[in-house]
C-alpha cells in the first residue's frame, strides 16, 4: 500500500512538472467585427411535419421551456422536404417525385407561427423550387400560403426558394433558373407589404466544393447577388458513414472548415460586400449516423468550434441542424435537452456579439475564442467583461495563464463528460454537477467556479471562463 501511494505522488509531481502553460494576453486582443443577437439558430427539417410532427411538440411546456432559453434565435423550416410539400394539397401540379410530395396545412403553419411567437424566434421558410411551369417557378402555391398568412397576421422574418439544388440534377434547376425565379418571388413579395417585408435568402448549396462552389458562383454572377438579401450555404464535416469517435477528435477535421468559410466569404464579398453570409444549415455529419455521435460529448468540441470559427472569420449567423431530430437535434426525440443543448444555453448566457481576436497559440489542441461578455443575458456581469471559450482536445492537462487584464479574477463553467463514457457520454457535467431539468420540468443554475490564479483545463475537457473585472475597453461600449 506504501508503494502505491508513493506512486500516486509521483505521478501527480510529474503531471505538475510536465503540464503545459498557455498564456492568454488580453492586452493585445483587438475586435474583429460584432454580431447580431440571433447568431446561433436552429432548423427544422421539413421531413418533421411530413412525418406528422413526429414526437415533437412545438407548444408543449416543456418544448417552449427548451426553446425560449435559447432565445432570440432564427427558426430555419427547411431542408430536403421542401422541395416536395405543397399547401393545403390545392394544386394538379405534380413536382419532382410525386411519391414524396406530401401535404402541408393551415394547421401546420398556425402550429409553426405559434411556436416562434411563443418561443421569441424568427421563423425562416423554405419554399417548395419543384413546382414549375413552362421552366419556371409557379408561384401559385407559395402565394396561397402568402395570402393565407397576410389574413392570419403572419410575418415570418424570411423565405428560401429551394433547397442544396447543386445536388439535384435530375430536376434540372440551374443556377440561371434559380436567378430567375429568386427574382419571381422578390417582385411578389415585394408587392404584399403586409407580410412585413419579409427577407430572401440563397442560394443554400451544401458545403462547398467542386460543383456547390461553381453553383454558388453562377448564382450570384447572374443576378442573385441583387435579389436576396443573405447569402447561404451549408456545411457538414462528414457523411454518417464516415462519423466515429476518432474523426469527430481530430483536429485536422476541425481545420477543414476554415478553408471553406474563407471561400465562402470571398465569395460573398466579391459580388455583394454589403450582405450577410450565413451556414444556413449545419451541424457535424449529414445521413443516419451510427449510434449518433451528434449527441455525444465529442461531438460538442466540434459544434463549439464552429461557432467560434464562424464567428472569427465573417459569418453572420449559423443555423444549427437541428432543434428536434433524431441524430442531431439539441432536443431529443424524448423532447429532453442534448450536450449539443446545454453547450449552446451556455453560449448564449455568456458569450456576446463582439468578437475579439486573440491568438491560438502553436498547440493546435487548444481551441481558444474570446467575446465581449453577453451583458443583456439572466447573468449578472457588467460592461467591459470578457468571456473565452476554451477546449482541450490534447492528451494532456493545460494551465491557463490570462495576462493583460485589471484583474486576474475568473469564473469558471467546467465541462466534462457526465459519466464515465468519456467522449461518448450522452450527458454533460457542469463543475462536477449532472446538468438535467428539474424534477419540475425547469431549467437548473449554472453552478460557477471562481479563481484568481491560473486555470487548469483537464484533457477533453470545455470550459467558458468570464473575466467579470477584465475592464477591457472595447467591452465598455
Amino acid at each position: 500500500m506504501e508503494i502505491l501511494y508513493y506512486l500516486a505522488v509521483l505521478v501527480v509531481l510529474l503531471k505538475c512538472i510536465y503540464t503545459e502553460d498557455i498564456v492568454i494576453d488580453l492586452s493585445k486582443a483587438t475586435v474583429i467585427r460584432t454580431l447580431g443577437p440571433r447568431f446561433i439558430g436552429f432548423t427544422l427539417d421539413s421531413s418533421v411535419i411530413q412525418n406528422r410532427w413526429e414526437t415533437f411538440k412545438p407548444n408543449s411546456s416543456r418544448v417552449l421551456t427548451l426553446s425560449t432559453a435559447l432565445a432570440p434565435a432564427y427558426f430555419r423550416v427547411g431542408g430536403t422536404g421542401a422541395d416536395f410539400l405543397i399547401f393545403n394539397n390545392s394544386l394538379n401540379i405534380q413536382p419532382g417525385n410525386e411519391d414524396k410530395n406530401y401535404t402541408f396545412t393551415e394547421s401546420d403553419w398556425d402550429m409553426l407561427n405559434d411556436f416562434v411567437k411563443s418561443s421569441g424566434w424568427e421563423l425562416i421558410f423554405d419554399l417548395n423550387i419543384f413546382l414549375r411551369s413552362n421552366g419556371h417557378w409557379n408561384a401559385t402555391n407559395a402565394l396561397q400560403l402568402f395570402n393565407y398568412s397576410i389574413e392570419k397576421g403572419y410575418k415570418p422574418a424570411g423565405f428560401e426558394l429551394g433547397n442544396e439544388l447543386n445536388v439535384f440534377p435530375q430536376f434540372n434547376v440551374t443556377a440561371a433558373q434559380s436567378v430567375y425565379d429568386f427574382g419571381n418571388l422578390k417582385h411578389i413579395l415585394s408587392s404584399l407589404p403586409e407580410l412585413g417585408a419579409p427577407l430572401i435568402l440563397g442560394p443554400d448549396v451544401n458545403s462547398l466544393d467542386g460543383g456547390s462552389l461553381t453553383f454558388m458562383d453562377l448564382f450570384l454572377k447572374l443576378g442573385g447577388a441583387n435579389i436576396v438579401d443573405i447569402i447561404t450555404y451549408h456545411h457538414y464535416y462528414v457523411p454518417g458513414t464516415k462519423a466515429t469517435v476518432e474523426a469527430f477528435h481530430n483536429i485536422s477535421l476541425l481545420e477543414s472548415l476554415r478553408p471553406q468559410l474563407k471561400a465562402a466569404v470571398a465569395l460573398a464579398r466579391k459580388y455583394c460586400p454589403e450582405k450577410p453570409i450565413w451556414l444556413g444549415e449545419t451541424s457535424s455529419s449529414y445521413g443516419r449516423q451510427v449510434d449518433s455521435l451528434s449527441y455525444m460529448y465529442v461531438a460538442s468540441f466540434m459544434w463549439l468550434d464552429k461557432l467560434g470559427m464562424a464567428a472569427q472569420l465573417g459569418i453572420d449567423a449559423v443555423i444549427r441542424q437541428s432543434f428536434y431530430g433524431p441524430d442531431d437535434g439539441v432536443i431529443t426525440l424524448q423532447l429532453d435537452p442534448s450536450n449539443d443543448f446545454w453547450v449552446t444555453y451556455l453560449h448564449k448566457q455568456l458569450v456576446g456579439t463582439t468578437v475579439l481576436n486573440i491568438s491560438r497559440g502553436l498547440n493546435e489542441n487548444i481551441r481558444i475564442y474570446a467575446h465581449c461578455t453577453n451583458i443583456p443575458s439572466t447573468t449578472d456581469y457588467t460592461k467591459g467583461s470578457v468571456t473565452l471559450i476554451l477546449m482541450n482536445l490534447g492528451p494532456t492537462d493545460v494551465n491557463i495563464i490570462i495576462q493583460g487584464v485589471e484583474r486576474s479574477n475568473s469564473d469558471i463553467y467546467m465541462l466534462s463528460p457526465g459519466d464515465d463514457q468519456g467522449l461518448q457520454s450522452k450527458s454533460l457535467k457542469l463543475n462536477g454537477n449532472l446538468l438535467k431539468l428539474t424534477d419540475s420540468g425547469e431549467l437548473p443554475p449554472l453552478p460557477v467556479q471562481s479563481t484568481t490564479g491560473p486555470i487548469t483545463l483537464p484533457t477533453n475537457n470545455i470550459a467558458f471562463v468570464v473575466l467579470p473585472d477584465a475592464l477591457k475597453s472595447e467591452c465598455m461600449i
